[in-house]
């Protein structure tokens, strides 16, 4: 229709091309996004045929005169008034149906962010009401585990037969094992609720190196294994800022997988700076283990999961756990803005690799962490108050103390310790947390505020609370210090040293 039209109304000097413009607007605005591009290019090839034809054929284009002519300008005007009509009427329809669309896009919108908020909201309550629950069942199972811990602490102060220590060395390990395991959830569950706090300090490497060489050399021993450990220390800063609990934790899983997986061989341990990124420190644990097979990389890394080497013989060994050593490393190098790196040729052995933001740190004197008490201290002269309402830890802790050589009474509630310390001062108080009628936190306020003796005695915290939150109750309560149960010899002790040197 375009060619007869154009080439009777004078060509490009006739209506038809600004018309032609127009319809194209009009077509445009019409249709969709898929079809314009099409339009524009049919359009334009259209009107280079036409100019073209026109060019190489002059005499087909009529050029009218006169009337004839206003009539084909008038039906031009006309023609483009009516696109322009359907232009507007086009655009307002194009308009309202999409925003219709847009209406509808924000209405869903809307809806999906609700049903998002509402999930969140169910999710933050299940992972509360999972945190409380944990945290329930930690303390109800760390209080009797107490008794059991610090029982058996105190059977190795006596001389035993063959057959007894074979029965002691079970049901240490057993209860060492479930420990582990109930701080293991514990911890995965407060990494989980993000309620797990990074705290850096000062630490100085050298002596946290060598306290883990020293730890390390100690669970060889313990395992009665053929393994040779070695460790080394680049040139690094002589005290750092990090999270040295945290670091403890992440090398303690790090080089316990290794001799736990190493019949014999070597394990060792490398520390410095990586080489490719100068700001960034790096814990490697090597071993001449087993090894891990490349499809079980990816396995190992998610919780309750660990490496099996298809015999039963490791099972006999006893080489058993949950498998959430590695999960809680990876999570905790995470929030320590770290990561870790895992490679291993099965049957030569495997490499993990802790890498961590490099911190340098300015202070001078830092005391080191004490990962194992040897040589169980005395301490004469020394009095202490246990207030304690459970009456197996009563027996334990007095047990205890009595072989530190420590004087000690008992209170089996709040009342009674300020009843208690009124008549007689005490050099330390070990004060339990959830008591009946008085707790441990507004009797250690009471005591600090009367303050009938002088000096105040130095208070401890021995709970089965273990939270970060509960610890920092405690020290903010005024509390000396903060020991998680079960307690064992060595824990107490340094307790007492540290809270006997203060004074």
């Amino acid at each position: 229709m375009s060619f007869p039209l154009w080439f009777l109304n004078g060509g490009a000097n006739g209506p038809m091309a600004p018309y032609l413009i127009l319809l194209l607007l009009m077509v445009s605005f019409t249709a969709g996004r898929k079809q314009q591009s099409t339009i524009v290019i049919v359009y334009l090839v259209s009107l280079i045929v036409l100019i073209s034809a026109e060019l190489m054929y002059p005499s087909l284009v009529w050029e009218p005169i006169g009337g004839t002519k206003k009539v084909v300008i008038m039906a031009g005007l006309f023609f483009a008034s009516i696109g322009a009509a359907v232009l507007v009427t086009s655009f307002r329809i194009n308009f309202l149906r999409d925003r219709k669309k847009l209406l509808r896009a924000q209405s869903d919108l809307m809806s999906t962010n609700l049903q998002l908020e509402y999930a969140k909201k169910e999710s933050d309550k299940a992972s509360k009401a999972k945190s409380a629950f944990l945290a329930s069942v930690s303390h109800e199972i760390r209080t009797p585990l107490n008794s059991i811990i610090g029982a058996i602490d105190l059977l190795k102060l006596h001389d035993l037969k063959p057959d007894q220590k074979m029965l002691f060395q079970l049901m240490n390990e057993s209860s060492e094992t479930l420990l582990q395991l109930l701080t293991d959830v514990l911890d995965l569950s407060k990494i989980e609720a993000d309620k797990i706090k990074i705290r850096a300090k000062h630490m100085h490497i050298s002596d946290f190196v060598k306290n883990m060489a020293n730890f390390t050399e100690a669970l060889i021993i313990k395992e009665k294994k053929e393994i040779e450990f070695k460790y080394s220390i680049g040139d690094l800063p002589s005290s750092i800022l990090t999270d040295e609990v945290r670091l403890t934790q992440i090398l303690t899983n790090l080089l316990s997988n290794a001799i736990k997986y190493t019949q014999e061989g070597k394990v060792e341990l490398v520390v410095a700076t990586n080489k490719d990124n100068p700001d960034e420190l790096f814990f490697c644990v090597s071993d001449t283990g087993m090894g891990i097979e490349p499809e079980n990389l990816e396995f190992i890394k998610r919780p309750f999961n660990q490496v099996s080497d298809q015999s039963k013989e490791r099972e006999n060994e006893g080489e058993s756990g949950v498998g959430l050593g590695l999960t809680i490393t990876r999570s905790l190098l995470r929030l320590m803005k770290g990561r870790l790196i895992i490679s291993s040729d099965f049957g030569v052995g495997s490499r993990f690799t802790a890498y961590l933001p490099l911190t340098p740190s300015e202070e001078k004197q830092v005391t080191p962490p004490i990962l194992n008490v040897t040589g169980i201290p005395k301490f004469e002269g020394i009095s202490a108050l246990i207030v304690e309402d459970n009456k197996f830890n009563q027996i334990i802790l007095q047990r205890m103390l009595e072989s530190l050589g420590v004087d000690c009474d008992i209170a089996n509630n709040g009342l009674e310790c300020l009843s208690i310390w009124q008549e007689r001062n005490y050099d330390l108080i070990l004060m339990d947390l959830n008591m009946p009628g008085l707790d441990g936190i507004e009797t250690t306020k009471r005591i600090l505020k009367d303050a009938v003796h002088e000096p105040i005695p130095k208070i401890i915290a021995v709970t089965a609370n273990v939270l970060d939150q509960d610890e920092q109750r405690c020290l903010d309560a005024g509390m000396h210090s903060f020991l998680p149960k079960p307690i064992t010899m060595a824990e107490l002790s340094s307790r007492i040293v540290a809270a006997t040197a203060d004074s």
